[in-house]
């Protein structure tokens, strides 16, 4: 665990995120970016450019992918596979850890899976609301990023410190708008505002 950033070293972050609408990040310890797009279903085969993928047919959601030696990550807009226990399960398998960050304008949430198991997860507008087998493992974390407190800031920023406090993963302008690798993903996959995993016991 790591002491939080102040709230508005994430400001930029949360105008990215709101700018967006929707977008869910997906994270995974160690990870390359082909990795990442195994995860996803999609073979590395299918990276194409940002004209390329200009061209690709409306039918198909994109998912953009990258990696920095520490963390692999992947960024969807409109949708959320990412947040799938199936997703979550891959990306975490033989002894991983995998993140998601949803920020929608009705679902904003964390979950963590380690070695192929949803471990905790929580919303972060209303903490109460638990996931996972260890649902209040991180109890300590949130309270330092500022989870469940009144007068709280934009759901954005809650993520991205906690993310840091919890596992020392810094999100970057680097990381969400360089150099990262693209590829449809064929199908839409997990909506937003679909069902969350099952709560806490569940």
């Amino acid at each position: 665990m790591i002491g939080p950033q102040p709230a508005d070293a994430f400001a930029w972050f949360a105008m990215w995120a709101n700018e967006r609408l929707s977008v869910c990040l997906t994270f995974a310890r160690g990870l390359r970016w082909q990795a990442m797009l195994d995860g996803f279903g999609v073979p590395a085969s299918d990276v194409t450019s940002e004209q390329g993928m200009a061209q690709t047919s409306g039918e198909s959601s994109v998912v953009r992918v990258g990696s920095n030696g520490e963390w692999g990550w992947a960024i969807e807009q409109f949708t959320a596979r990412g947040t799938t226990r199936e997703m979550l399960s891959r990306l975490s398998a033989r002894g991983g850890e995998a993140i998601s960050l949803t920020l929608t304008p009705t679902v904003s949430s964390i979950l963590y899976a380690r070695d192929g198991a949803l471990v905790s997860g929580f919303d972060l507008t209303a903490s109460h609301i638990r996931y996972g087998s260890e649902p209040n493992r991180f109890d300590a974390e949130m309270g330092l990023a500022g989870i469940g407190e009144e007068n709280v800031p934009d759901p954005p920023i809650l993520g991205a410190r906690f993310v840091h406090i919890a596992f020392g993963l810094l999100i970057t302008r680097e990381m969400l708008d360089g150099a990262v690798h693209l590829a449809p993903t064929r199908d839409h996959g997990h909506r937003r505002g679909d069902a969350a995993p099952g709560r806490a016991g569940h």
